[in-house]
């Protein structure tokens, strides 16, 4: 006969099953972000996309002008380099396509690298000796851009300019462009000077200036999400504990374990498919309302591009992750049908009894009957029995004797 649960072990069952349930519906986001989010082969088919990609010379330039004029005092810098927009945009004309995607390749794998506790250092720089190289070859030429895009000097600034042209260098240009007769007086000196100061570069940049955030807060931050990714990589070993937990509780009895497991597994999976299938329909507006506030500081190319990041990838790990739901569903309703098939049958009273009675019946002759033929051979014969085989055996005889 099969061993009732006892009720302390229903009460215990509870409890736990309400924990799993929590934990579960964690875990099912463990395994997406170790190999999905926190990957970076996940990020360079983002990377390498065109409208991703349109936007590193923006970035990069922005960044580069802010290190070129950003810690120069005002008085210091010459009057027709004052429009900074103007030579940004100039210089995002010279930065190359292919050495912007893999300086961003680069940076992307040096943050996974650190969030992942590959490298202790979480200073995010840029390498920017090629560039630097690339642009001093070129700067008679963002010297001619930048200069034409200013607006027409005026009659009396030219001639101002000219009257005492051997005296003036490049803190003396007007800002204004000049006619083409005096054009080389006014790019020669912008491009020695665009050169110095290029030339006075590091070799890699920070990029604190597109993304300023505050260290002993980003320590503190990082050491809580190290806390928490631990914590994340370890909800599933939980999950399946407590699993094996409530089924040993629930063991006494096999079907009502297997349909309390089973249920637990579909309704967590159902409840987290729902949710996310929510999520799904506006996701692209739910990052936004998420990170939003968090890429208020940084300049618009690199928030554009960091929200884009977060949208593609994210959205690659939710469908991950809705997989792993579907496997857990899955597995959920194969328990319930086990269940189902192999349910043991339970035999009334009166039907035992009945069956029982037609066997007694069935039984009782052959049983009598092999008594007394046991008793047949045990006893033996009396003197009577043994003269009517005699006189039977005799007139056996006489009849054959007669018919031959």
């Amino acid at each position: 006969m099969e061993k009732k649960i006892p009720i302390q072990n229903r009460a215990l069952a509870f409890p736990l099953s309400l924990v799993f349930v929590i934990t579960l519906l964690i875990s099912f986001f463990s395994f997406p972000i170790e190999l999905v989010m926190l990957n970076d082969q996940s990020y360079e088919p983002v990377l390498e996309s065109e409208e991703i990609i349109s936007r590193y010379p923006d970035i990069i330039s922005e960044l580069l002008a802010s290190h070129l004029f950003g810690n120069v005092p005002p008085g210091q810098l010459p009057k027709i380099l004052s429009n900074r927009e103007e030579l940004r945009i100039v210089l995002e004309k010279y930065i190359p396509i292919e050495w912007s995607l893999s300086v961003f390749k680069d940076l992307t794998g040096r943050v996974l690298d650190y969030i992942n506790f590959h490298i202790p250092n979480s200073s995010l720089k840029l390498d920017i000796s090629e560039l630097k190289t690339a642009l001093i070859l070129k700067s008679d030429s963002i010297a001619l851009d930048y200069i034409s895009a200013l607006p027409w000097c005026s009659a009396a600034v030219i001639e101002e300019y000219t009257a005492s042209i051997d005296k003036q260098d490049v803190f003396q240009l007007p800002p204004c462009k000049p006619s083409e007769k005096n054009s080389r007086t006014f790019t020669n000196p912008a491009a020695f000077y665009i050169e110095d100061i290029i030339n006075k570069l590091p070799a890699s940049v920070t990029i604190s200036g597109v993304m300023p955030y505050d260290k002993n807060k980003f320590e503190s931050s990082f050491y809580y999400y190290s806390l928490g990714h631990w914590v994340l990589r370890l909800l599933p070993i939980i999950a399946i504990s407590l699993l094996i937990v409530i089924a040993l509780l629930l063991r006494p009895e096999r079907n009502v374990m297997l349909k309390w497991i089973g249920r637990l597994l579909v309704f967590t999976s159902s409840f987290g498919l729902i949710g996310l299938v929510i999520i799904m329909i506006g996701f692209d507006q739910f990052i936004v309302l998420l990170v939003n506030r968090y890429l208020n500081d940084l300049i618009e190319g690199f928030g554009v591009l960091l929200l884009r990041l977060i949208q593609k990838v994210g959205y690659i790990t939710l469908v991950w992750v809705i997989i792993s739901m579907i496997a857990v569903l899955a597995f959920g309703l194969f328990l319930l049908l086990v269940n189902r098939l192999f349910k043991p049958k339970v035999i009334s009273g009166n039907s035992s009894n009945g069956e029982s009675g037609i066997h007694k019946e069935e039984v009782l002759p052959v049983t009598m009957d092999g008594e007394n033929q046991l008793q047949k051979e045990i006893q033996p014969e009396t003197m009577e029995e043994i003269e009517n085989k005699e006189k039977e055996i005799s007139k056996r005889k006489k009849t054959i004797n007669t018919d031959s």
